[in-house]
């Protein structure tokens, strides 16, 4: 399975090939494009 949208990126995968990143640690974490 896969998200767009994560509270945190520790071992989570995101669709489509992207990279989870957050606006701060552990909080607000999207996926996005490499």
């Amino acid at each position: 399975s896969c998200a767009d949208a994560y509270k945190s990126c520790d071992s989570l995968k995101c669709c489509n090939n992207r990279t989870c990143m957050c606006s701060m640690i552990g909080t607000n974490c999207t996926c996005r494009k490499k």
